[in-house]
């Protein structure tokens, strides 16, 4: 694989598929997804139709793909003349972003089906720029770089890259995640610290940090309004659900876990992310009603004694259906655990 393009970690993908409010237990069957031998991958977005925005890494380079259960993984191309691409984010309508590197830059992209990919360009003297989010109206937000420090952007079809700026006296700002509501979270930050920030109407709201903490971040947004990231304590980072009527909540830490970042929230407020503990990651899934799970313990028997392992999770949907998908990365293989209504129409995949 080729160095200095990203500073992204290399790893796998599974897609977690479990029912809403499932009163029947908590296993999910396991389901490889396709891959080509001698590859990895991993995926960061999901939409409602369990299509997946994701990357294929070889001894070639990366490629960004897109994965639904019938056609597999299907390679969504590169801009001229680029040598490697990433999808980092996906909406309902099959529209990914991402970006594409060669050895001299990267651009950040959006591709669809009828137009193919397309570079949104850079900020003004920028030279950089990455994508992360897209929302139903194919508004993408990302940062790129300038002359001032790396700024967060949302880019629309219609006016191209907007600098959102950042607070009063950073050096720099990231955008992650944007709603349907073109509500945008990210963060704001000095080369000290950093502080969790949405985005709306013009306006930057610095969202604060859970009490004793010096800095926070925000990775996702849903469509009220709520916001997930992580925060810094007295004892250590802990993910956070906040919305304006709450505020900043510490969503605590897995029993053995050290440390804990929040990275999306689906519309029925669930919350996914990543638990440092003693023995490694863990992903987890939070909801109100059970609090903070260790995926690894929703998996079937065979998936257990099989010793495969999920250490975060990314993405999470939820569906008409009364569905939810979650992506998340897994130590030694693709595969999606399912279990509901989903579970038939994926029985072709299973091994």
């Amino acid at each position: 694989m080729k160095t200095g393009i990203y500073t992204i970690l290399l790893a796998v993908v599974v897609i977690i598929t479990l029912p809403c409010l499932c009163a029947a237990g908590n296993t999910f069957r396991v389901i490889p997804l396709e891959q080509k031998r001698n590859t990895c991958c991993f995926a960061y977005g999901i939409n409602v139709h369990g299509q997946t925005a994701g990357t294929n890494f070889t001894a070639h380079g990366s490629s960004a793909f897109l994965w639904d259960k019938t056609l597999g993984a299907t390679p969504i191309g590169k801009l001229p003349g680029f040598q490697e691409s990433r999808a980092y984010g996906i909406n309902d309508a099959g529209t990914v972003v991402g970006c594409c590197g060669t050895a001299s830059g990267v651009h950040a992209f959006v591709w669809d089906a009828r137009s193919g990919t397309r570079d949104l360009g850079f900020l003004e003297d920028g030279k950089a720029s990455i994508a992360y989010a897209v929302n139903a109206d194919g508004q993408v937000v990302g940062f790129g770089t300038t002359s001032a420090g790396k700024r967060a952007f949302l880019w629309d079809s219609a006016q191209g890259l907007k600098n959102l700026g950042t607070l009063p006296g950073d050096l720099v700002s990231k955008a992650y995640g944007i709603n349907d509501r073109q509500q945008i979270v990210g963060f704001s930050g000095s080369a000290r610290t950093s502080r969790a920030v949405l985005w709306e109407a013009d306006a930057m709201i610095d969202l604060g940090t859970l009490p004793g903490g010096a800095e926070s971040k925000a990775y996702g947004i849903n469509n009220h309004g709520q916001v997930v990231g992580y925060s810094g304590t007295s004892a250590g980072n802990r993910a956070f659900l906040w919305d304006l009527a709450h505020g900043m909540v510490s969503l605590g830490i897995l029993p053995d876990g050290t440390d804990s970042r929040a990275l999306a929230v689906d519309d029925d407020g669930r919350v996914v992310g990543i638990c440092r503990t003693p023995s490694g990651n863990r992903a987890f899934l939070w909801d109100a009603a059970n609090g903070m799970r260790d995926l690894n313990s929703l998996v079937d028997e065979k998936c257990r004694a099989d010793g495969r392992l999920f250490f975060d999770a990314r993405a999470i949907r939820s569906t008409p259906a009364g569905m939810t998908r979650i992506v998340s990365r897994h130590c030694s293989g693709a595969c999606v655990c399912s279990r509901g209504p989903d579970s038939v129409n994926l029985a072709g995949f299973e091994k």
